[in-house]
C-alpha cells in the first residue's frame, strides 16, 4: 500500500532590528510565525532552554555590541532548526579635533578648530556652543571672542545612525 504524505515547507522567520546605539536596548520583530507554533529565543545556537517565549518581539538589555540571539519555532514536542537574530549595534560617534589660539587676547581673540577625524560616522550634525551664547552648526568652525573671560565649550555631534556624543572642553 503506498499513501501520499504531504509534507508543507517550513515557514523561515524574517527578523527586523531596530537601529540602536551603545549603550541602548534593540527591539527584534519576527514576522512569518505560522500559527498555532510558539517562537522561541536563545542565546545561543546550542541551548535546550529557551530564555523568551512571550511573542515575536523581544527587546534586549542594554548593549555594547552586535549580538546574535537565536530563534526556533515549536509546535508541540517538534521544534525547527534554529535561526539568527541580530541585533546590530552602532558605535558612538568620535571626532578628533585640534584648537588653536587656547589663550587669547582680545580684540583678536578668535578660535578656530579644524576636525582630523571622525569614527562611527559619517556624521549627519555638529552643534558647537561657545560659553558666550555664540554657537555654530558647522564642522571646523571659526568663532570669536568679544569679552575677556572663562568660557566653557561643548560639541554634540550625531552619527547617520542617529548615535549622539557631547564633547567639553
Amino acid at each position: 500500500i503506498t499513501l501520499p504524505v504531504i509534507v508543507d515547507p517550513l515557514s523561515v522567520p524574517t527578523v527586523v532590528a531596530d537601529t540602536a546605539c551603545q549603550g541602548f536596548p534593540v527591539t527584534l520583530h519576527v514576522s512569518n510565525v505560522p500559527p498555532g507554533t510558539m517562537l522561541e529565543w536563545f542565546y545561543t545556537q546550542t541551548d535546550q532552554t529557551p530564555f523568551y517565549t512571550q511573542g515575536t518581539e523581544y527587546t534586549t538589555p542594554p548593549l555594547n555590541i552586535t549580538t546574535t540571539f537565536w530563534i526556533g519555532l515549536r509546535d508541540g514536542d517538534c521544534r525547527s532548526p534554529r535561526w539568527p537574530a541580530i541585533a546590530p549595534i552602532w558605535g558612538s560617534p568620535v571626532v578628533n579635533f585640534n584648537y588653536y589660539n587656547e589663550e587669547m587676547e582680545l580684540p583678536n581673540a578668535i578660535l578656530t578648530v579644524d576636525v582630523t577625524q571622525e569614527l562611527n560616522g559619517p556624521m549627519t550634525s555638529y552643534l558647537w556652543t561657545f560659553g558666550d551664547g555664540g554657537t555654530s552648526s558647522i564642522n571646523e568652525p571659526v568663532h570669536q571672542y568679544n569679552e575677556a573671560g572663562i568660557y566653557d565649550i561643548t560639541l554634540t555631534v550625531v552619527s547617520v545612525h542617529g548615535c549622539t556624543t557631547v564633547y567639553r572642553l
